[in-house]
């Protein structure tokens, strides 16, 4: 019986030798790529850094979330769409007519007004900030209704609302920011 036993130790140390020799002869024959990629025998793998990295051909993805969208070249570059990460505010008790107004949040806002009065007339006007000349993109006459406006004021832009008529009346005043 203890001849069986040494045997089957025997041939068992044999096996396990015989596998690490294969195994490592396969790992010796084993050589890194010739050249770095992308010019070598490999694809430049996708990285987590913050260098730039071109891939060829399409690469698929679930979800993609970015502050910042730009090109290529990273000359064109833009923040995520008006609307996307902003919520409307009302801030009806802190404006009035005929002030200036900056928007200085980095992003394009929404600003939406709601003038009353016998017979309103209002205009919405914005300029770029430290420029002298207004554009006026809305002028409105309500003929003694409510009317209401909405433009889109570009960072840096300022912006306000011209009283036209004596009776107008200033009845909602929200900003998406």
């Amino acid at each position: 019986m203890t001849s069986l036993n040494q045997r089957q130790s025997i041939v068992l140390i044999l096996a396990i030798t015989l596998t690490l020799l294969v195994s490592l002869d396969y790992i010796g024959a084993w050589s890194g790529p010739s050249q770095a990629a992308p010019n070598g025998n490999s694809d430049t793998p996708v990285h987590t850094g913050a260098d730039y990295q071109a891939k060829l051909g399409d690469l698929g993805v679930v979800k993609v979330r970015a502050g910042e969208y730009c090109d290529a070249s990273d000359t064109n570059c833009f923040t995520a769409p008006i609307g996307v990460g902003q919520d409307w505010t009302n801030v009806v008790a802190s404006r009035t007519f005929d002030t200036t107004y900056q928007n200085t949040t980095g992003r394009p806002i929404m600003v939406a007004v709601d003038i009353s009065g016998v017979d309103p007339a209002y205009g919405i006007d914005v300029r770029p900030t430290g420029s002298g000349t207004w554009i006026t993109l809305v002028s409105l006459s309500a003929n003694g209704l409510a009317e209401g406006g909405t433009v889109i004021v570009p960072d840096a832009y300022d912006y306000r609302v011209t009283k036209l008529s004596a009776t107008a009346t200033i009845e909602g005043w929200a900003e998406l920011r």
